[in-house]
Formats: C-alpha cells, structure tokens, sequence
C-alpha cells in the first residue's frame, strides 16, 4: 500500500532538508580555518597600517602606531596622538573609513559570538558548567 504525501507535506519536507543543510554548512563555515583568516585580516590591516606610520612621512613607533589605530577603529579618538604631515591626515581618513568597513564587522561577530557562548554556559546545567570549566581552566 503506497502512501500518498500532499503537495504541502511535501513542500514541508523540503523546506525541512533544506534549513537542515543550511545549518550544517553554516556549522562548517565556523571552523579554525574560518576563524583565523578573521585573526589574519585583523593582523594585516595593523601591519599595514604600521608599515605607513613608522616609515612614512609620521615617523611613529610601532607601538604608537598600533595605539593610534585602536584609539581611531573604535572611534574614541583620545587625541593625543595625531598624524602631522598632510598625506598623513589624509592617508588616516581613508584608513580609519576603510578600517571601520573592514574591522568593525569582525569585532562585532566575535562579541556575538562570545555573548552566545556566555549565555548557552550560564543557562546551561551545574554539571556542564563544571565540565566546561574543566576543559577551559
């Protein structure tokens, strides 16, 4: 005896396999690899950024080229320290733009990401909160 399935349980079926290959692609995509070409971005818009500010026209150390990046990615601009040359006030404009385009959006995914993982740990039951501190410390 067959079954007959509708036309709606049938859509229904489809839409089930398909939400469950979306999910696991997307677990996929959250690999190490995944995650380091996000730490390797980060790195080399700062190594670039360094390279212009020490060797260009602002002289800068690099640890006060690192400072300055930070200070002007996450937009609080503290002021004391400043680009002096005019390609320098102008090469920070672009920087900081290009920055915020390209930096932001990763800092803003592992907030995310750090956020859901505290909140899974603290809803989570007494006995896999002394696991997850056994694996973690």
């Amino acid at each position: 005896m067959a079954v007959m399935v509708g036309a709606s349980g049938f859509q229904d079926f489809l839409n089930q396999v398909i939400r469950r290959q979306e999910a696991e692609r997307e677990a996929k995509e959250r690999t190490l690899f995944y995650y380091a070409r996000k730490v390797i971005t980060v790195m080399s818009y700062y190594l670039l950024g360094c390279v212009f500010y020490c060797y260009g026209p602002e002289k800068m150390s690099i640890l006060r080229a690192i400072y300055f990046q930070c200070v002007s990615w996450t937009t609080v601009g503290f002021g004391d320290v400043v680009p002096s040359s005019r390609s320098g006030k102008v090469f920070t404009m672009i920087w900081i733009l290009l920055g915020l385009i390209v930096i932001l959006p990763i800092i803003s995914e592992a907030a995310h990401t750090l956020i859901d993982k505290g909140e899974r740990y603290f809803t989570s039951s007494s006995q896999q909160k002394q696991i997850f501190k056994k694996v973690l410390f």
